[in-house]
């Protein structure tokens, strides 16, 4: 028995990074004057873009605009979050797999399963919260 459990342990470490170089070898995306929210040469929105919520790729903000350096900060927390959420997951699979059978262990398993669920749907949220709120302000600010 854990011989196949580390013989699919492997099998899933292996298909993990096999999926991760095919994302890797995708062609990079070509953009032309017709794709672009703004214009190239000014740096300045379409006019033929929708109007309300102007996309952050037409923002001409420098690296020391406060709005950015929060913005960025936040970013780095959510993913060091994130990451968080990843060691759970596999922390919990580590220990369902290594229950073998025991109802406790399995019964923790899935409790840090669920709560890691529960922190990782609080991060995108706060994703989305703080991606938002920076279109706004930058909206506001620089309109």
């Amino acid at each position: 028995m854990a011989k196949q459990t580390a013989l699919l342990f492997i099998a899933f470490i292996t298909l993990l990074f096999i999926g991760q170089t095919a994302l890797a070898a995708d062609p990079p995306v070509t953009y032309t004057s017709t794709t672009l929210p703004f214009d190239a040469n000014t740096a300045t929105p379409r006019a033929d873009w929708p109007s309300g919520l102007t996309p952050i790729t037409s923002l001409s903000l420098d690296k020391s605009d406060p709005a950015t350096v929060i913005f960025a900060s936040v970013n780095t927390f959510l993913s060091l979050l994130g990451l968080a959420f990843l060691v759970l997951l596999l922390y919990a699979g580590v220990v369902w797999v290594l229950a073998r059978g025991n109802e406790e262990d399995i019964t923790r398993a899935k409790t840090i399963l669920i709560r890691a669920l529960i922190g990782l749907a609080i991060i995108l949220s706060s994703y989305g919260l703080s991606y938002i709120t920076f279109i706004f302000i930058t909206n506001a600010t620089f309109s």
